[in-house]
């Protein structure tokens, strides 16, 4: 039975990312609605769908997201989507050379801006390393 009600909720996670995935405006009231309540699962599933639908306003949603006090997992998410791009990365930084990025994100924070390819990013990112945990 357990088995059984894992698989269908990963059925409905992914069934959650499709409609992101298509970069239709439509379908962000439904996908925010569900970021708020729901699954634990269900909610990472719509931060996923949200990254992928949304252009304008993703990062001032998601750092209010990030500041909030959702779970872990949904704000991890929120930061591994700001984390696909060069302006999430300086935003999270910015976040955590103000000493508002939670600390049980700081990890998560890391190892992103860490992995960029983007040698401005990397460089502010050596330059703050006792606020992002080394």
């Amino acid at each position: 039975m357990i088995a059984k009600s894992t698989a269908v909720e990963e059925t409905r996670a992914s069934a959650i990312q499709a409609p992101g995935r298509t970069r239709d405006q439509q379908y962000l009231p439904e996908l925010e609605s569900m970021l708020h309540n729901g699954p634990l699962r269900l909610r990472v599933s719509a931060v996923r769908a949200i990254g992928y639908a949304k252009s304008k306003g993703l990062d001032s949603e998601f750092q209010q997201l990030i500041l909030s006090g959702a779970p872990n997992e949904v704000r991890t998410e929120a930061v591994r989507v700001l984390g696909r791009t060069e302006r999430g990365m300086t935003l999270l930084l910015d976040l955590q050379q103000s000493g508002k990025l939670p600390a049980e994100l700081r990890n998560a924070t890391t190892g992103i801006v860490n992995t960029s390819r983007n040698p401005v990013i990397k460089a502010r990112a050596e330059k703050t390393p006792a606020a992002l945990g080394r």
